[in-house]
């Protein structure tokens, strides 16, 4: 614990002095930085935290004096084109909370920036969230193993899962859960400010899965976003970030341009476009975004790692 403790003291004193000089290194280099986020708004929901709104703000403050913030697209054409990636970012959201409708979006929308939502489609069809936050809820309130629980249903199919997980939700006292975007809810965004993403049909690790589920885990999602949204749905964020080559090649035959893991690392002209990196940058401060895109936090944390 102490150990732990001066890690992170460390991250915050190099978060001051360290900062603007890494962000200075890291704007020289040809790379690009994708910033995914999940939640933002008020509220302590222990299953998964949300971002507070002035963190998220200072964010978005941050972001504006130091990169140039592209749509997704844009972006990865010219990480393909051999196009200068300098100064350059792009945001993302993945799972589709609709808290980002109340909290994220307004602000996005003041700052005038592009965004790429990654969706569920069966969370969009059922106002349900993830089958993860699920887990997370039910250890956050019970004596619930969230890692042998992780294990034991993520490689069921969808009706097994859910099952398993309204068994053990029936008579656990607990707050509700937080509502998703749903199909009445498109019509609100501005689709030239907003583009849409495939996560999946049921948030599943898919490298855990027969590849005939994996297919047509991405076939049904693509399509049913399609049909929603009235546009194609081009790119496709890998739940967890987990993927692996047979993962990539059945996105691709999937009809995806592009598939987007975490990895907390920079894109550069040499990334695999079926592996987009991207920095997931959860609830830390403005402060040490410059830390986190240049590596430097990664590094911290694999030295906490037990």
């Amino acid at each position: 614990m102490a150990f732990q403790t001066s890690i992170r003291a460390a991250i915050g004193v190099a978060s001051s002095v360290v900062g603007p000089l890494t962000l200075a290194l890291q704007r020289r280099r040809d790379a690009a930085a994708i910033f995914l986020y999940h939640r933002v708004g008020p509220g302590s929901d222990r299953a998964y935290p949300s971002l507070p709104c002035e963190t998220f703000i200072a964010h978005c403050e941050f972001m504006r004096r130091h990169f140039r913030i592209l749509p997704l697209g844009e972006l990865l054409e010219r990480a393909r084109t051999n196009r200068s990636l300098k100064g350059c970012s792009a945001i993302c959201f993945d799972d589709g909370y609709r808290d980002f409708i109340d909290y994220a979006y307004p602000v996005l929308r003041q700052f005038e920036f592009p965004v790429t939502h990654f969706l569920v489609t069966d969370c969009i069809d059922t106002n349900v969230p993830p089958w993860t936050y699920r887990i997370n809820r039910l250890a956050s309130h019970q004596r619930l193993n969230r890692r042998d629980a992780t294990k034991t249903v993520e490689s069921m199919p969808r009706g097994d899962r859910d099952a398993w997980l309204s068994a053990r939700e029936v008579g656990t006292p607990m707050p509700p859960m937080p509502s998703m975007i749903t199909a009445a809810d498109f019509a609100s965004f501005n689709p030239d400010a907003v583009e849409w993403g495939s996560h999946t049909a049921s948030h599943a690790f898919l490298d855990r899965m027969p590849e005939s589920d994996v297919a047509e885990e991405l076939r049904h999602s693509k399509e049913r976003l399609e049909k929603l949204v009235g546009r194609p749905v081009r790119y496709l964020a890998y739940p967890n970030g987990y993927y692996n080559q047979r993962i990539a090649e059945l996105s691709r035959a999937a009809g995806y341009e592009a598939a987007l893991t975490v990895g907390q690392a920079e894109l550069s002209h040499a990334a695999p476009m079926y592996a987009v990196p991207r920095f997931d940058v959860g609830n830390m401060p403005a402060s040490m975004l410059a830390l986190e895109v240049t590596g430097v936090v990664e590094r911290l944390r694999r030295l906490q790692a037990p």
